[in-house]
């Protein structure tokens, strides 16, 4: 009997090792055979191909989509896009001019201090009447201090006179 559990020991697989075996040498296998195939011209030449067929469906769907943006009543990117600048534009003149309209009103607003401030044509016409009645107060004042200052002039002139003996009476 122990002959025949030591076969049934040694026929026994593992399958854990025989899975990792084939997995490295697979892989190693594969590698040299991608590695060979990728440094060939037809390799070269299928990913051109690949890729000029991919550009041309590309260029294919693009167009397709234009045109139907152009047909469909809808808004396509480039429509939305144009709008966005135009509105963008839009509000920059706005602030442009509220910022216009503001300095504006600021001068109007100092404008119309300095114009509350200043008399009214009606004001200066009143100030005018009364400084007109006071330069003929005035002037009526000078003209009675005058004769006054001339009849009192005249009274000493003639005593003055009648004390100096006359010129030729002297000699």
């Amino acid at each position: 009997m122990d002959y025949k559990k030591e076969q049934a020991r040694v026929t026994m697989i593992d399958p854990y090792k025989l899975w990792k075996k084939l997995y490295f040498n697979n892989e190693q296998v594969w590698t040299a055979a991608v590695r060979d195939f990728i440094n060939t011209d037809l390799f070269a030449n299928s990913i051109d191909l690949v890729l000029n067929t991919y550009l041309q469906y590309l260029r294919f769907h693009n167009d397709l989509v234009d045109r139907f943006t152009e047909e469909s009543p809808l808004a396509s990117k480039r429509d939305v896009a144009r709008v966005a600048e135009l509105v963008v534009s839009l509000e920059n003149k706005v602030d442009g001019m509220e910022l216009d309209f503001e300095e504006i009103s600021d001068s109007l607003k100092d404008n119309l201090f300095g114009v509350k401030n200043d008399p009214s044509q009606d004001d200066l016409i009143g100030r005018i009447a009364k400084l007109e009645t006071l330069m003929k107060d005035i002037n009526t004042n000078l003209t009675a201090l005058k004769k006054q200052m001339q009849a009192t002039t005249k009274p000493v002139r003639a005593t003055a006179k009648k004390d100096t003996p006359p010129k030729s009476e002297n000699k």
